[in-house]
């Protein structure tokens, strides 16, 4: 993939879903090489983020391209990746542009400290029963 905004090239992996879909929708493809022709079937199909919003809302999702990449972004970091790994994954140049996301990350900390101490305990509590 290429990134016009930094003019980088990038390589992603599929998820098996999207592999799937682009597989389905490869078995009638009328180009017999792209899967997503222009109007014309004579190139790839070329879409600016204008457009990719209103196809977006035609299709019932009150989001916008960047409120999307935003969410992929918070899921990606509440899975467990680093700042680093999705910054290299949206494509930024430098982790301080990343870092506006870091509030994800820090938000979590709190739950996860009481998990840790909650599995302590009842390992404690455990721990105190005999075995009759």
């Amino acid at each position: 993939m290429f990134r016009g905004k930094t003019g980088t090239e990038s390589y992603l992996a599929m998820s098996n879903r999207v592999h799937r879909v682009l597989d389905r929708r490869s078995q009638n493809k009328l180009h017999p090489r792209w899967v997503f022709p222009n109007r014309a079937c004579t190139n790839h199909r070329s879409l600016n983020t204008t457009y990719l919003n209103e196809l977006i809302k035609k299709a019932g999702v009150n989001k916008t391209v960047h409120e999307i990449r935003h969410g992929y972004t918070t899921k990606m970091l509440k899975s467990g990746m680093t700042l680093n790994d999705v910054r290299l994954l949206l494509g930024h140049a430098s982790i301080q542009t990343t870092q506006r996301y870091q509030h994800l990350e820090t938000s979590d900390v709190s739950p996860k400290a009481a998990e840790i101490l909650n599995a302590r305990e009842v390992e404690k509590n455990r721990l105190k029963i005999k075995a009759v």
